[in-house]
């Protein structure tokens, strides 16, 4: 089978691949031997029954250090090139970014890497249900909502 299907390319949608990928004719369905720990129950193990196997499974995220992790990796280094601001300019070197064009001083735009967004075109419009589940109910608890990972005024 052909791994270039958007079921497939789709990088960050998991719940997507488990809806329709894990266990369809592009994945070979083996699953592990019952296992004591476990209560007795055998774990499903996704393997791609595609061209590239099992890596064309694989799913991909995008996500940059905490700046405030980044300040203490650089005082406790002694050197501000591990600092937030240090590492700045490679993480927008490195990245091409939905949000270069209102955020350029954070994001880059001619990158490798292709940041799409969870409910961007490229992932087929919407991120799974579970996602904005997750999200939903974060926000209910009073957790804001984060728009931008790379900006550290988000």
């Amino acid at each position: 089978e052909d791994d270039d299907v958007a079921e497939i390319q789709t990088a960050v949608d998991y719940f997507g691949k488990v809806d329709k990928v894990f266990t369809s004719d592009r994945d070979w369905g083996h699953g592990t031997e019952p296992e004591r720990g476990l209560g007795g129950r055998g774990l499903y193990w996704p393997r791609g029954k595609v061209v590239g196997g099992c890596s064309s499974f694989n799913t991909m995220v995008w996500m940059r250090p905490e700046p405030l992790d980044l300040d203490l990796w650089g005082k406790l280094m002694k050197d501000d090139s591990w600092s937030y601001a240090g590492m700045l300019p490679h993480f927008r070197r490195a990245e091409t970014h939905p949000l270069a064009e209102t955020n350029p001083a954070v994001h880059g735009k001619d990158g490798p890497i292709s940041v799409a967004r969870l409910d961007h075109a490229q992932h087929g419009g919407a991120a799974h249900k579970v996602t904005h589940t997750f999200v939903d109910a974060a926000q209910s608890l009073g957790h804001p909502l984060n728009t931008d990972f790379g900006d550290r005024k988000s």
